[in-house]
């Protein structure tokens, strides 16, 4: 079949764009949506707790003399210029929430490396108040590891995701 000068060459498989991870296009980061929910009832629960502490209740959570959430949210490191610490987790996650949900506009690439950002710096917090939990107060409250727990494997996901950005590019 002969193809006339005037028409247009036909299209090659060549000729198609691939996606690019550097593209612009709307996603979402199930992983980190979920840990977000997560996290933000974590952070809720603790400060529900934190509460009970304050008013002198029982929270449930002291199982031993060293596996206490009351006794690390009751101490003078459960709150930040009078807040709860579980406002200030909660608040993290709802960040987290919103950068795991990229517009149209959004580089995934740069979506990527924005919640590594942000998951370093969860994890690094996680990690001054575990410290702060086991180190310093020598008390263990579980409902604050599952918090720290969420954030390093957050950050996982999130160092995952660059990199897997980066390899595909």
């Amino acid at each position: 079949m002969a193809v006339h000068p005037s028409s247009p060459a036909p299209i090659t498989r060549d000729d198609v764009p691939s996606v690019s991870p550097a593209k612009p296009g709307a996603g979402v980061a199930w992983p980190h949506v979920v840990l977000s929910v997560l996290g933000i009832g974590a952070g809720l629960y603790a400060v529900h707790l934190h509460a009970l502490v304050m008013a002198g209740r029982a929270t449930g959570c002291g199982i031993s003399e060293t596996i206490s959430c009351d006794k690390v949210l009751g101490s003078s490191y459960g709150d930040f210029l009078g807040i709860p610490l579980g406002y200030y987790g909660a608040l993290f996650w709802a960040l987290m929430l919103v950068s795991s949900i990229s517009g149209a506009t959004t580089s995934p690439l740069a979506a990527a490396w924005q919640r590594l950002g942000l998951a370093s710096v969860g994890l690094a917090t996680s990690l001054v108040l575990a410290w702060v939990s086991l180190g310093v107060l020598r008390h263990f409250c579980p409902v604050c590891a599952t918090t720290h727990m969420l954030s390093g494997i957050n950050f996982l996901f999130a160092a995952w995701g660059v990199w897997r950005m980066r390899r595909s590019l």
